[in-house]
């Protein structure tokens, strides 16, 4: 006889369904693929890297992860659209973030740090990268007002060049 019933396409075991499963190994540790956790605790799908404590796995409670600080890629060159969405309306992002390409922004940004590699810059709102002005180093914005954290301050043109040596009249 066999351990499996094979049933309408499936594969079941004949011995209590409590058991994990391992294939490629015979613990789990060595396992190329394993289901674990199948009678207590949270149930996880295993899949070895093919060498040492490599692994990825993902558990019955949503975490998808690496082992051994391995890094974990979704997509590659003909992935489509990437699509976080919590259902929530928050998704963190716990850890320091590098964006390699373009981030566009459809809606606000408050409270948040951003180094464009030439120093971080405060951003309150992202209202000021939505709007009609470019704030690029190599851009000209316009203000009407300025607030230094003191307060909002009218901003005027000058007729003379004002330097830290300088002693403007006005």
């Amino acid at each position: 006889g066999t351990n499996w019933n094979v049933f309408n396409g499936t594969i079941q075991p004949k011995l209590s369904s409590t058991l994990d499963l391992l294939l490629g190994g015979t613990s789990t540790s060595s396992a190329d693929f394993a289901f674990i956790n199948v009678d207590s605790g949270i149930p996880t799908a295993s899949i070895s890297a093919g060498s040492g404590n490599n692994r990825t796995y993902l558990t019955g409670a949503g975490n998808l992860a690496t082992t051994n600080s391995q890094t974990l890629t979704l997509g590659g060159s003909t992935t489509g659209f990437l699509v976080l969405d919590s259902g929530s309306g928050l998704i963190s992002l716990l850890d320091n973030t590098s964006i390699t390409g373009t981030l566009n922004v459809s809606s606000g940004i408050t409270g948040a740090t951003i180094d464009t590699g030439n120093g971080a810059m405060e951003v309150n709102t992202i209202a000021a990268f939505l709007g009609d002005q470019n704030l690029r180093t190599t851009d000209a914005p316009t203000f009407a007002t300025i607030n230094t954290g003191q307060g909002n301050y009218e901003l005027y043109a000058m007729d003379q060049n004002v330097t830290q040596a300088s002693s403007p009249t006005f």
